[in-house]
């Protein structure tokens, strides 16, 4: 059975059009299973509707010209391998396509079945290589940012700074709130990312400042607090795919700030309470 791949063909030119339908008749290896768009904005419907493993466009359409008609696809999505096609032999305009994200640019009437099957094969697996490369180095960049968090938390300058104020770290004089802390930590994380995603509305900043009010009676410090941050996120993004785990370490980026902010709120309002009642 041979092998089937579905292209999504943005091109105005119904002769051109044919001819590709005719190209993928002739392949030996396998087929295109051809939609087509004569125009930028159809294409982009049809991305909306269906599923595509890659995307064949012309850069010169009715509603869009030259390298604007590759940003214009790439506004809407960057995960689909595009190969540009296009009758004007330019080599700067090629250049600048590949610069822009493209995976090949080919030339129109220079273009045999053979060499349209070769080119649409190495661009989707070009794209799943530099996708695999992304995710790497998403991951390391996440692994660095809690890595750095775990370090402030556990630097010998900040555990001797607390034990210099009388401060027990609340991990190990108070495990079992310390974990209830950072399940509720990390349910208020979920909701923020529901939050987020879905729109809904959940009230993440009255639940983190009733946290802080809790950590702040506990007399924990910023230590504690970035300690809590880092387990969760730990958690969270152990086995996530790295969309979620990103997304995992950029609201929680937001929520960490957020919470310091409502202890030292806290702290800055008993200090003064205590400095104005009477001895």
């Amino acid at each position: 059975m041979k092998n089937k791949i579905k292209v999504l063909l943005v091109e105005d030119n119904p002769d051109d059009v044919e001819l590709i339908r005719i190209l993928s008749a002739d392949m030996a290896a396998g087929s295109l299973d051809i939609t087509s768009a004569d125009c930028l904005s159809a294409g982009i419907k049809l991305l909306s509707e269906l599923k595509f493993d890659i995307v064949l466009i012309d850069l010169f359409l009715p509603d869009s010209a030259g390298i604007d008609t590759l940003s214009g696809f790439h506004a809407i999505t960057a995960e689909l391998p595009v190969i540009v096609m296009t009758g004007h032999n330019d080599e700067k305009l090629a250049i600048e396509a590949v610069q822009q994200g493209a995976q090949d640019y080919l030339i129109k009437g220079q273009v045999d079945a053979n060499l349209l099957w070769r080119s649409v094969n190495y661009a989707i697996e070009r794209k799943k290589m530099l996708a695999q490369l992304e995710q790497m180095r998403q991951r390391e960049r996440q692994d660095k940012e809690i890595n750095a968090l775990k370090r402030i938390s556990s630097s010998s300058q900040t555990e001797i700074t607390a034990q210099f104020l009388g401060v027990t770290s609340l991990k190990k004089c108070a495990p079992d709130v310390y974990n209830d802390i950072s399940l509720r930590y990390s349910e208020l994380l979920d909701r923020s990312i529901e939050k987020r995603i879905y729109k809904v509305e959940n009230n993440i900043s009255e639940g983190l400042r009733a946290l802080s009010e809790e950590l702040g009676f506990l007399k924990t410090g910023p230590r504690d607090v970035i300690e809590i941050h880092t387990g969760v996120l730990g958690k969270k993004c152990r086995g996530a795919v790295h969309l979620k785990a990103q997304a995992y370490i950029e609201e929680g980026r937001i929520m960490l700030l957020e919470l310091m902010g409502y202890m030292i709120t806290f702290y800055r309002n008993y200090y003064f309470e205590s400095m104005s009642a009477p001895p």
